[in-house]
């Protein structure tokens, strides 16, 4: 099923004419291109891996999730009439069948966590959640796939690219991916909130902020219009894995039992879907229910050393005009970031956990467009002089 399948003309609806024209730095109308274009998106992160899912006749761009864990795949199952299937996809790679999906917690044992080190995105366990990514979409013809790297390994950016581009096997499933752009996972939510808000031009005049508070790193950018200032951005160990022991030293605390089973805590308060403090989220520890809220207030000493290393990089921060909140628990970190930049707008984008494939997304779609109208101008140049050399 090809999903993310879409007409040239289709992408001026989605993202505008306007922003099109602004990008392409183009002052004339755009053409009609009836093109066929397959634009993917993919952002392997230290907690949740994302992808596209195709984009609706309304424009708007689907997305799908599973947890970044890639335990090997059971040898004996126990499925059958009394046993519900459960939704994950075999994955072989490095002579080893994985298995990775949402509902990887069901087979996954205490040996089976997440990769949080800075050399992820070289391990086999990245290459496994990447393919996964790649057998949800279920397309076989990718023209351009938009990568997400962590703003600490941008580094890798050619390393990945040549990676990802070629011939797939995923099963029966073969994928060919021809064009490759990587960029830092946090530029996507600038993309994101740019191309929607109806003022693009602005975006690319002035600076912004984007703070993506990630599973492992709490990263940031200070752009100048897209272009990243490398002086001024970074990312530091503060994300959701430092909430997450932050609760669970704080449960272990209060109960006086060891604790540490951040799956549970991860699954509990639910990122995808997180509202702030309000609601009740209770988990069970020897049959007794503990509500986490009480245990996230004794976060704000790890957030508050995030904000610090932040401020001291970005600097006096009067020449930012806006500041964009991402990622998924950005919410968590929403209040006290407010404190800390009283004066400047405070963005923060709904799509949040999927903030940044959304971006990348529209972003891929408009280079398509750029590339399909260099493709057209290439082709009537050439038809045009041939027909001067025949007058000749």
């Amino acid at each position: 099923m090809r999903n993310n399948i879409m007409k040239m003309n289709q992408i001026k609806e989605i993202v505008s004419e306007k922003v099109l024209a602004s990008f392409l730095k183009t002052s004339g109308g755009l053409p009609d291109l009836d093109s066929d274009v397959v634009v993917s998106a993919i952002d392997v992160g230290y907690g949740y891996t994302k992808y596209s899912t195709g984009v609706d006749k309304e424009g708007n761009i689907s997305c799908g999730l599973f947890p970044s864990v890639a335990p090997m795949s059971p040898h004996e199952d126990l499925m059958g009439d009394f046993f519900v299937s459960r939704n994950t996809k075999k994955i072989e790679s490095g002579g080893v069948l994985w298995e990775v999906g949402p509902d990887v917690y069901e087979i996954s044992t205490r040996n089976d966590v997440r990769a949080l080190h800075e050399n992820f995105v070289n391990s086999e366990q990245w290459k496994v959640l990447f393919l996964g990514a790649l057998a949800y979409q279920g397309e076989t013809n990718i023209d351009y796939l938009v990568l997400g790297l962590p703003v600490s390994n941008m580094g890798k950016r050619l390393e990945m690219e040549k990676m990802a581009k070629g011939v797939h096997k995923i099963g029966d499933l073969e994928v060919t991916i021809h064009n490759v752009m990587v960029v830092p996972q946090p530029l996507g939510a600038l993309y994101n909130f740019a191309i929607k808000s109806g003022d693009f031009e602005r975006f690319q005049q002035t600076n912004s902020l984007v703070v993506d508070p990630g599973y492992l790193t709490f990263d940031f950018l200070v752009t100048k219009g897209f272009s990243v200032n490398p002086h001024r951005s970074g990312a530091r160990p503060g994300g959701m894995s430092s909430i997450l022991n932050a609760i669970a030293s704080s449960i272990a605390q209060t109960m006086g039992v060891d604790y540490e089973d951040l799956n549970q805590l991860d699954v509990a308060l639910d990122l995808k879907n997180y509202g702030g403090v309000k609601e009740e989220r209770p988990i069970y520890i020897y049959g007794n229910k503990v509500d986490l809220n009480e245990h996230i207030k004794n976060t704000v000493p790890v957030i508050d050393s995030s904000l610090n290393y932040m401020l001291n990089k970005t600097g006096d921060t009067k020449d930012i005009s806006q500041l964009i909140m991402a990622g998924g628990p950005n919410k968590i970190f929403e209040k006290s970031i407010k404190k800390q930049f009283q004066h400047h707008k405070m963005v923060t984008l709904e799509d949040g956990i999927f903030s940044n494939v959304v971006g990348f997304m529209l972003w891929g779609m408009m280079v398509a467009f750029g590339k399909a109208m260099e493709a057209e101008k290439s082709t009537v140049s050439n038809v045009q002089a041939k027909k001067e050399t025949v007058v000749a």
